[in-house]
């Protein structure tokens, strides 16, 4: 099936939830950057997993308070299970971010299916925008070093290289791009129950 734009109606309705995972994605790059404190690392996935349910809330998806709960708890630690994991496999990162990462967005996607709304969506494709973020890292971490000496997310907070950036920028990608993902899969369910 072609990809077919969205309506300008749509872009409205579409416009405010991938804005919040925008400002999502970017406090969490501020927050794990520029904080000292170990609390840094599950800090991402709580900010990430607030603003979906923040736009369950907006679409009215949410059923249950329980249900909400449990998906927030379970979001939560599969975060801090996909990242340990992520940092573990660091002496193959290159491959191993890659399957965290789809991993991780795949999990979600399904934690809120059995929780929150039921989702129709393909594995495949949810788990390929969940690996595209750390792809994309990976692609900006070795172009632009060996154009700049620098990736973006250094230039923009004036960092030497480290671990720290590199998932910074995953963390950044990641949220942005899953959750727009859970936005279009929102809308297009929302298009079809009217």
């Amino acid at each position: 099936m072609p990809f077919k734009p969205p309506e300008a109606k749509q872009i409205f309705k579409i416009a405010p939830g991938v804005i919040l995972f925008m400002l999502a994605a970017i406090t969490s790059t501020y927050l794990y950057v520029n904080s000292k404190m170990s609390f840094t690392i599950i800090s991402p996935g709580i900010i990430y997993t607030s603003t979906t349910i923040l736009v369950f809330v907006i679409t009215r998806k949410i059923t249950s308070i329980l249900s909400l709960l449990l998906y927030y708890c379970l979001m939560i630690t599969t975060y801090f299970l996909i990242w340990i994991a992520t940092l573990y496999s660091a002496f193959f990162a290159f491959i191993a971010g890659i399957l965290t990462a789809g991993a991780g967005a795949l999990i979600s996607f399904a934690l809120a299916d059995k929780f929150v709304t039921r989702l129709s969506f393909s594995k495949r494709n949810i788990f390929i925008i969940g690996a595209a973020s750390f792809l994309i890292t990976d692609i900006f971490i070795f172009s632009f070093s060996n154009a700049f000496d620098k990736s973006p997310i250094q230039y923009i907070f004036n960092l030497e290289y480290s671990d720290r950036t590199l998932y910074a920028e995953v963390i950044f990608f990641w949220q942005l791009l899953v959750g727009a993902k859970l936005v279009f899969t929102l809308q297009k369910i929302a298009k079809q129950d009217t």
